[in-house]
């Protein structure tokens, strides 16, 4: 092998009888340049270019492009090796680890991008899933953006959309931190138009303040309200101040000066007159707000029941009373607050004498006993006894209970 080629360390000769999993006997493959059919000079743009062998057989099964290459109208006439200027070596070294093991030991964050354009190069699509799934486990509040908009040099879309998921995941993080006031304009139209985010419009409203009298110190502007509306320019109006309470409008926006006394007034009106006027800022709640009750995170509006005695009602959650006490709406029309453990999501409620499955593979067939033991516990009837099981460990049973001992009748 010349001096400047690249090959996986081979696995120790002793263990080459007990080889088992095919990880390892592909992993012994593509170190081994004997076998090898295709040749790569890989990096010639980048860095000092580095050779790979490989096998045309694997390659062309992995990735369709691969297969035009080896196969196809665009088969390499005897080039060999194949030149790569484009993509870097590291990257390409993740690609075949990947191909070949399904494993990449060597993917960083320093090459993640670099590695995501030659799973996206070559149409390998579980390498950009692989890619775009580990960047999704690194990113935190103080290095999404670095990351979002390096994604978007390479032109990466889905690695900006799992960047972009991490913000609706961690929007308060996101929005309370300082490096929020940094992002780029465009950057910040994309988020607040995004209905996916997971807090309260007024810690928005707060973070967008921020931005503009940051954006306003960039600029050596005065931080006046028309050089704070000035910066935003229509990012103004994409923040959602009807859903702002009261007492946050008039500490807000109307004591800042953000908005104007014709647009407050008109909010204003919406919020509380009978005929409401037309606004040029968005009415409608995001999607998934989401207001945390006691140990439990429930979206805005979710179906949920509300235990009163010994029934449970439907309902909705529109809000937070006071800290772990949630304002509920009932299907009848009724409002109220109501304490954490008297609620449980819709889809984790079970009717009295429900069937069910417990746990996973069990051959018995119980059924619900009585109502909840407490949000997310529920009584069933195991051999006669009752005991307490989480939601968690139940399954709902759609089948006939003659039919199911039918079909069980051997291990019975």
């Amino acid at each position: 092998m010349s001096g400047n080629s690249t090959a996986v360390p081979a696995v120790d000769p002793q263990s080459r009888g007990t080889v088992a999993k095919i990880a390892n006997r592909m992993k012994r493959s593509m170190a081994r340049e004997e076998l090898s059919d295709v040749a790569f000079t890989v990096g010639r743009d980048h860095d000092e270019p580095r050779i790979f062998r490989a096998h045309k057989y694997i390659l062309s099964v992995s990735s369709d492009v691969f297969n035009a290459m080896f196969n196809g109208g665009l088969a390499e006439n005897g080039a060999d090796p194949i030149e790569t200027p484009d993509v870097f070596p590291e990257a390409f070294a993740n690609m075949l680890s990947f191909v070949y093991t399904d494993a990449m030991d060597g993917l960083k964050l320093d090459n993640v991008y670099q590695t995501l354009y030659c799973g996206e190069r070559y149409d390998i699509t579980q390498l950009v899933e692989a890619c775009c799934t580990f960047l999704a486990s690194k990113l935190n509040g103080t290095n999404w953006l670095t990351y979002y908009e390096k994604a978007k040099l390479w032109g990466a879309e889905k690695a900006m959309q799992a960047c972009l998921e991490f913000v609706d995941r961690s929007s308060e993080l996101v929005f309370l931190s300082v490096h929020f006031e940094n992002i780029p304009h465009e950057t910040l139209m994309m988020i607040l138009q995004r209905d996916t985010l997971t807090t309260d419009e007024n810690t928005i409203y707060l973070a967008v303040e921020r931005w503009a009298a940051a954006a306003c110190a960039r600029a050596n502007m005065e931080r006046s309200p028309e050089n704070r509306r000035q910066t935003l320019g229509a990012a103004l109006y994409l923040i959602r101040f009807p859903l702002l309470r009261d007492a946050q409008l008039l500490d807000g926006p109307a004591k800042t000066g953000l908005l104007q006394q014709d647009e407050l007034w008109d909010i204003c009106q919406y919020k509380h007159a009978t005929v409401k006027p037309p606004l040029s800022f968005p009415t409608a709640p995001r999607q998934c707000v989401m207001h945390q009750i006691g140990a439990f995170c429930f979206k805005d509006r979710e179906e949920i029941f509300v235990r009163n005695r010994q029934f449970w009602f439907p309902a909705h959650v529109t809000g937070i009373s006071a800290p772990n006490v949630a304002y509920v709406s009932t299907c009848s029309g009724k409002s109220g607050v109501v304490a954490p453990e008297k609620l449980i999501r819709a889809a984790d409620y079970l009717k009295r004498g429900q069937r069910v499955w417990v746990g996973r593979g069990c051959c018995a067939l119980p059924t619900v006993y009585g109502s909840l033991r407490r949000p997310g516990v529920h009584t069933v009837r195991l051999a006669g006894k009752e005991r307490g099981k989480p939601f968690a460990d139940l399954s709902l049973c759609d089948w006939d209970l003659d039919a199911w001992k039918a079909a069980n009748r051997a291990a019975l």
